[in-house]
């Protein structure tokens, strides 16, 4: 069974790169090329990275992501990545994704939550490794989204099973399969060449801590301990559904020396930026509502969040110009786009999960977009290049928007950006008060996507 679900590669990207990465002899260059090649797909990489805990810097190329996490972490973030695909199975729709109590989206979100979460929790345990916890927590399940690819009915099945009957799901999964995910997991690991702790991570993930032996594997054991609290904390948080429940045994939280209620507000805020990133990875943005296994689901409104539960965990000013990689092509274009040149966007914003999906949905629009994580950069690149157009946040490090305003109509000379202000704040007076400062429109948060599209387009023929 196993060679049955593992056999079929997803695309021929990921053929390339397990072959370069089984290759020791095979320059860095050739997995940078490899990944490099399909300029989606490097776009959801970098995204993805960019969720690690302990980055020194934001991630903007492949180049720099190999450098800074070393082929060791890029090789199954690279993989798993793609395996999971980013699009429905084949024969399958997005209705009918909608329609199981386990679907693709909450897979991914369940595993991207268990990265993010493990990789904080190591940044807090002496001699855990951030980046080896997050790549461990990306590719934990990687052995039930093969299951949901390879038969996704069965896999439905398994998951009801776990509830009607209180099997656990490898149990499920034995009895439907004659295979549980984590001999999968741990087969794609070692088909995909990975090291052996993170093959010993994926086998040993749902087991109990205190039946693990502590004298010969103690680091295997401290990283099961951070993925198991970070499962947990998805389970409390709701991050993702994946019907696995929590592990029976000791509690992973008192092994590492951690409190689970210190970790609350920046749990909750993982799952804001889990929630605000998704459509980034080509997933439904609303919420599903869930009836229980019935062959009916309904998408919900995001609600409103309070984005300041936790600074950027992004390290160092952004003020970067991001590349345009992305083939319109291979992207879903716009129904209409306009003729003449595009103008160039300046989007302002500290919270790193909203800065990254405004700006890569411009792009995907057609637009040259520069970014900037405060006020201090976003003046910098007011004074040095030719901007259209600021989409300015108000709730800014080092200077706000408020003062951004004020220094760019007493600095500019000449012509003005156009300035779309957008913020949480919703006063009469905050709205007043930037309109007098200079900007043109205020849009309160959240927005959608869509809404800001059209604005700019029914503004841009008047900016270049």
């Amino acid at each position: 069974m196993c060679d049955e679900i593992l056999g079929a590669m997803p695309s021929a990207t990921a053929e390339r790169i397990v072959a370069i990465v089984k290759n020791e002899r095979a320059p860095m260059q050739a997995l940078e090329a490899a990944i490099a090649a399909n300029p989606v797909f490097t776009a959801h990489l970098l995204t993805l990275i960019n969720f690690a805990a302990g980055l020194p810097r934001r991630v903007l190329s492949v180049g720099q992501a190999v450098s800074l996490l070393g082929l060791d972490c890029i090789k199954p973030l690279a993989l798993g990545l793609l395996v999971f695909d980013l699009k429905p199975p084949p024969g399958s729709d997005d209705e009918a994704d909608l329609a199981w109590c386990i679907d693709l989206r909450s897979l991914w979100e369940h595993c991207l939550g268990s990265a993010a979460i493990a990789s904080q929790l190591a940044a807090e345990v002496a001699g855990a490794s951030p980046l080896h916890a997050f790549t461990a927590g990306f590719i934990h399940d990687i052995g039930r989204v093969l299951l949901f690819r390879h038969a996704r009915d069965s896999f439905g099945a398994a998951v009801l099973k776990t509830q009607k009957e209180a099997m656990t799901i490898s149990a499920a999964e034995m009895s439907l399969f004659g295979v549980d995910h984590l001999a999968i997991g741990e087969d794609w690991c070692q088909r995909s060449a990975l090291s052996t702790d993170l093959q010993d991570i994926v086998r040993l993930h749902h087991q109990s801590l205190a039946t693990i032996n502590p004298d010969n594997t103690e680091p295997i054991r401290w990283s099961v301990a951070l993925l198991q609290a970070a499962e947990n904390a998805c389970y409390r948080h709701q991050i993702g559904r994946c019907g696995e429940g929590i592990v029976a045994g000791a509690d992973p939280w008192s092994v590492l020396g951690l409190r689970e209620r210190d970790w609350q507000e920046r749990h909750a805020a993982i799952k804001q930026e889990l929630e605000a990133a998704r459509e980034l990875f080509g997933f439904p943005r609303g919420n599903h509502r869930w009836v229980h296994h019935v062959r009916q689901a309904k998408v919900m409104p995001d609600p409103q969040v309070d984005r300041r539960t936790e600074s950027d965990r992004s390290a160092g000013n952004r003020g970067q110009v991001i590349p345009f990689p992305l083939a319109l092509s291979a992207l879903a274009v716009p129904e209409e786009k306009t003729s003449g040149p595009k103008p160039v966007l300046l989007v302002v914003e500290d919270h790193s999960s909203l800065l990254d999906m405004v700006s890569l949905f411009m792009m995907r629009h057609g637009y040259h977009v520069r970014t900037a994580n405060n006020g201090e950069s976003a003046l910098e690149i007011l004074a040095r290049e030719e901007i259209h157009l600021v989409l300015l946040d108000l709730m800014l490090p080092k200077l706000d928007g408020f003062e951004v305003l004020r220094q760019v109509h007493k600095s500019q000379q000449g012509r003005f950006p156009y300035i779309i202000v957008a913020s949480a704040r919703v006063s009469d007076t905050d709205r007043q008060k930037v309109l007098d400062l200079g900007a043109n429109e205020f849009m309160p948060k959240p927005f959608n996507l869509n809404r800001l599209l059209e604005r700019v387009q029914a503004v841009e023929k008047f900016l270049c």
